[in-house]
């Protein structure tokens, strides 16, 4: 045998070629095997001993099941990466530096001179500019509405009495006389201070007169028979006024 056939093997003998291993695939496996109707559904299979059946596989078997689970742990990890570079992107496309930014280029000046090269390329940037800035309004706008919903979320987190005024606070803000809802929380606080203070003033005002009364009638005297009690000090006899005027 010549040194050019060495290692080659003949016609009639052919070496055996080593066959490369077929990688395998998540969604082609899902396709090709999961197909019949009892895998059609949904809804998750449930009562199913996991551990159970895992023991009781072959060898191979948890090979596969193995390499399944790399497959899928390999999916999620790209598509979380794209989701945060996704998240990233929007990041720096709604922030308020790139509005301001995008905001100036769209301004297009008096003098430009449309003939001019640098002219005509300023021109072309500033009407793109604003395309962006009206494909991103409406991204903003949610974002905006986001943000603002997060903030009044905190507001209210440590104060158990908002959802009580809320009513009223919608009331203020439909009035006009304020505008957002922080400052409605506090008007509506307010004029409860108010009320509560005028009610105070009153009690106290008829707690004032009951013990004038109360004390000029005890000074000059009455009838013994319809007489009131004689008072310790002048809150018990607000106390008995207020009782008989409630009978």
């Amino acid at each position: 045998m010549s040194l050019e056939n060495e290692g080659t093997g003949t016609a009639n003998n052919p070496e055996p070629v080593e066959q490369a291993e077929p990688t395998l695939d998540l969604d082609r496996l899902i396709e090709e095997t999961f197909s019949t109707p009892e895998f059609q559904s949904s809804e998750p299979h449930k009562g199913v001993d996991f551990k159970r059946v895992i023991d009781e596989l072959p060898a191979d078997a948890r090979k596969l099941v193995h390499n399944l689970r790399e497959d899928y742990r390999k999916k999620t990890t790209e598509i979380s990466q794209k989701a945060k570079e996704l998240e990233t992107r929007e990041q720096v496309l709604l922030s308020k530096g790139t509005e301001e930014k995008l905001a100036a280029l769209s301004q297009v000046p008096e003098d430009l001179d449309l003939y001019d090269p640098a002219g005509l390329q300023r021109y072309i940037e500033a009407k793109a500019a604003q395309q962006l800035q009206a494909l991103l309004e409406p991204a903003r706008e949610e974002l905006r509405r986001q943000t603002r919903q997060q903030q009044v979320e905190s507001f209210k987190a440590d104060k158990p009495d908002f959802d009580t005024l809320k009513p009223q606070m919608v009331d203020a803000i439909k009035n006009g006389r304020v505008n957002n809802v922080e400052d409605a929380y506090h008007y509506v606080k307010g004029l409860s201070a108010r009320e509560e203070i005028k009610r105070r003033e009153a009690e106290l005002e008829q707690y004032k007169k009951a013990s004038r009364e109360a004390g000029l009638k005890v000074a000059t005297g009455i009838n013994t028979s319809n007489a009131k009690p004689k008072f310790a000090n002048a809150y018990e006899a607000y106390l008995f006024e207020k009782a008989r005027r409630a009978t």
